[in-house]
């Protein structure tokens, strides 16, 4: 018994032994073809990899070369472009010089017709004059000296004439100083005059007569001539600067040293027509006296903010104020500007004032008195003296002690 007994463990033993060696085989078997499986698969990504990289390297050579060629293409389309655009530039020149050419041409030919039309007239009218039934011989050889000059300073003032609008149409805001620059040739006529400093300014411009001003009182005479400063027509670029004086008067009157630039210095005030001082108070003011029917837009607003800001700058000065006096009404777009700016806005009618300026002389202490047309009006300042004042008639400027200057004495 106990040998089968020995003999079945063995056969056990013997059955186990082998299935758990084929078991390990087994295992063994499996971890080789997982191991094998985990070879290729790191093989495969090996592949892959360099495959990638492979790829990531022909991509950026591709995209290396599409980009050079785009930059090539565009380097060529900018050549090209500024190629063209010289071309249109030459072309736009020659244009231009064809036109200006062709045009001065064409206004020179209308002249030219214009001065032949004159000419015909005047031949028309010589033949009238020498075949009517009463010939006038004398008439007709006059018109023949005539015609020539005569033609030939129509066809000059026809040629001026287009040339002027010329300038009208290329420089418009040439429209808006038209009638003052007219008016101021008027002023440099004047001023051949005045050079001649012998003659009274109320006899030189015609204030009173040679007879009123030889045989009236002084205060009688000056009176008139003051008179007569007032009523007369005056031009558009006259009332401008009355009214300056007049907006200037109201703010002496409070207390303001007022300097008259716009009138001093004409066209380079900057748009700075009153600069007034008060203490450390400044105003920079710009006047308009225009019809009611005209309208003030926004560029001048815009200007007075840009002198008054250029002003600051130029004298070291902040807080200056900037007023807009006017007889007229704004538009929207000025009216919005101005409030946006902080541009004061006021309105005042120009009316007469006491317009005889009564000066004290620094050096002499001599009580003088200014009318508006003596040359140096604007460019004496009232208020460094107690005494000094606006007097409203000569009258009142006499009995307070002033006179006129000596050689305005008539005496």
């Amino acid at each position: 018994m106990d040998y089968r007994l020995i003999i079945a463990l063995l056969v056990i033993w013997s059955i186990i032994l082998i299935r758990h060696t084929i078991l390990v085989r087994k295992k063994s078997q499996e971890n080789r073809d997982k191991e094998r499986k985990i070879l290729n698969k790191h093989k495969e990504l090996e592949i892959k990899s360099e495959q990638s990289l492979i790829d990531i390297e022909n991509r950026q050579n591709e995209s290396d070369v599409i980009t050079k060629r785009k930059h090539d293409s565009f380097l060529k389309i900018q050549e090209s472009k500024r190629t063209e655009f010289e071309r249109l530039l030459d072309e736009a020149r020659t244009l231009k010089n064809e036109f200006e050419d062709g045009f001065l041409k064409g206004r020179r030919w209308l002249s030219d017709a214009y001065s032949e039309y004159i000419q015909a007239k005047d031949n028309e009218l010589k033949s009238f004059l020498i075949v009517k039934p009463n010939p006038a011989w004398k008439s007709a050889e006059l018109v023949a000296i005539i015609k020539q000059s005569r033609a030939e300073m129509s066809k000059r003032l026809k040629f001026l004439e287009y040339q002027v609008k010329s300038y009208e149409e290329y420089f418009p805001e040439i429209k808006d100083y038209k009638s003052a620059i007219l008016d101021e040739l008027v002023d440099f006529r004047s001023e051949r005059i005045e050079d001649d400093e012998t003659i009274d300014p109320a006899l030189k411009f015609g204030f009173i007569s040679k007879e009123e001003y030889q045989n009236l009182s002084n205060t009688q005479k000056f009176q008139i001539a003051l008179d007569r400063y007032w009523e007369k027509n005056k031009s558009n670029l006259e009332i401008g600067r009355l009214y300056e004086r007049y907006i200037g008067y109201i703010f002496e009157k409070d207390g303001w040293k007022v300097k008259y630039e716009g009138i001093i210095k004409g066209f380079e005030d900057f748009g700075r027509d009153l600069i007034c001082t008060k203490g450390e108070k400044s105003l920079i003011i710009q006047c308009k006296c225009w019809s009611k029917d005209k309208v003030i837009r926004e560029k001048y607003i815009m200007q007075l903010f840009g002198t008054t800001v250029l002003f600051e700058y130029e004298n070291n000065i902040k807080n200056i104020t900037p007023i807009f006096y006017s007889t007229t009404s704004l538009s929207k777009e000025a009216d919005l500007v101005a409030n946006r700016l902080s541009v004061q806005v006021c309105y005042e009618n120009l009316k007469r004032y006491p317009m005889i300026k009564c000066n004290i002389n620094h050096s002499t202490k001599e009580k003088i008195y200014h009318l508006p047309f003596d040359q140096q009006y604007d460019k004496i300042i009232i208020g460094d003296h107690v005494e000094e004042f606006y007097a409203d008639t000569i009258l009142e400027a006499e009995e307070k002690g002033f006179r006129r200057a000596y050689k305005w004495q008539g005496d």
